[in-house]
């Protein structure tokens, strides 16, 4: 997402890596939605088999109190585990450098979207993602749970922050973690697998949807310099010698 601030997530792995969760590792597969960090969707549900909380056999709750009650978290759980997919479905580069294309039933074989259009359409679902988890008691819920929720709602509303800044991101520039191309080159060259024939037949096929990309971004690009909006003069001089490299490669 802009599925770049990616680096936010380091964050949810800070703080939930201590609970042992395990969960897909996440790295940012294309130029513009950086870091993709790692123990990503399940990161989000909290569990751990020390910290459920157990409940009496069925059907025996006598006497117990309400503060004694399991906490009703399956629920949550399971919201953090489909709104975490529907958002990282916006980023298919994300979801196939992960290796979940099967897991979250990813069929078309297609790069990343990066125009700023398909990034407002993926702002709008963030912002639905975040008030449908403020839909939830965040009080009913276990003190592991609760800070799931904290970070995923800082994480929300973090990312519809960028939105107003969406023209200002430097598409081209020196930074290989947030330019387009160089993030291309790395999805190619590093993160897309090929392990077996339609893995190989789905790369040549993104291979010829690099033009669009590359005719996207220019468009982007012009936008940009007609309002306005121009990287500073380093960004664009550091980005040229590897765009040379590339070119010539």
């Amino acid at each position: 997402m802009g599925l770049k601030s990616r680096s936010i997530i380091l964050v949810l792995v800070f703080i939930f890596g201590v609970s042992g969760l395990t969960a897909c590792e996440s790295v940012s597969p294309s130029g513009g939605t950086t870091l993709r960090e790692k123990r990503a969707a399940s990161l989000l549900s909290g569990k751990t088999a020390e910290t459920e909380q157990p409940g009496p056999p069925a059907g025996d709750t006598a006497g117990i109190s309400n503060d004694d009650q399991p906490y009703p978290d399956a629920e949550i759980d399971n919201y953090f585990e489909s709104s975490w997919r529907e958002l990282m479905l916006r980023d298919p580069d994300w979801v196939l450098a992960e290796g979940l294309s099967g897991a979250y039933g990813m069929d078309e074989v297609m790069l990343s979207d990066l125009s700023d259009e398909y990034q407002l359409k993926t702002y709008r679902l963030i912002e639905d993602t975040l008030q449908s988890l403020r839909g939830f008691d965040r009080s009913q819920l276990s003190p592991d749970r609760q800070i799931s929720y904290d970070v995923y709602e800082w994480y929300l509303e973090d990312q519809l922050q960028q939105a107003e800044f969406l023209e200002y991101r430097y598409l081209v520039t020196v930074y290989p973690l947030i330019s387009v191309p160089e993030g291309t080159a790395h999805f190619f060259t590093d993160l897309h697998p090929v392990t077996d024939r339609q893995e190989a037949e789905g790369y040549l096929t993104r291979l010829d949807q690099i033009d669009e990309r590359f005719d996207t971004l220019i468009q982007m690009l012009k936008q940009r310099e007609e309002s306005g909006i121009v990287p500073p003069r380093f960004a664009v001089q550091g980005a040229i010698p590897g765009l040379r490299r590339m070119a010539q490669s």
